[in-house]
């Protein structure tokens, strides 16, 4: 093989590793967060293993949730301006105190 045969091949096998990795690090145009209230703790869940964990303080013996929903607020406030718009959100709970909350927003 010559210089220039194997100068190629180098230049090609650089570019496959370029564009896998540059591909593999693109972000994902869904973000989840769920909020976990027996576990104080509020998670933004962007893909790619990037995931955010927010403490909410101890929700259980707080009486004034205001402060968790202004987080909460501040998160969603965000998000949209990064671009993504709210397109589904639940809550479910076995009991009072195990509450999460799921909100999955979307960038087009």
């Amino acid at each position: 093989m010559n210089f220039s045969a194997t100068l190629r091949c180098a230049a090609l096998a650089f570019a496959l590793l370029f564009a896998t990795s540059a591909s593999a690090q693109t972000p994902s145009k869904t973000v989840v967060v769920r909020v976990y209230e027996w576990s104080d703790k509020l998670y933004i869940a962007y893909g790619n293993g990037k995931t955010e964990v927010q403490d909410m303080g101890n929700t259980l013996v707080r009486k004034n949730q205001q402060p968790v929903t202004e987080q909460l607020q501040s998160v969603i406030d965000r998000l949209y301006n990064e671009g993504y718009t709210l397109t589904a959100a639940t809550s479910a709970s076995r009991h009072e105190r195990d509450m999460i909350s799921t909100y999955i927003f979307r960038k087009q």
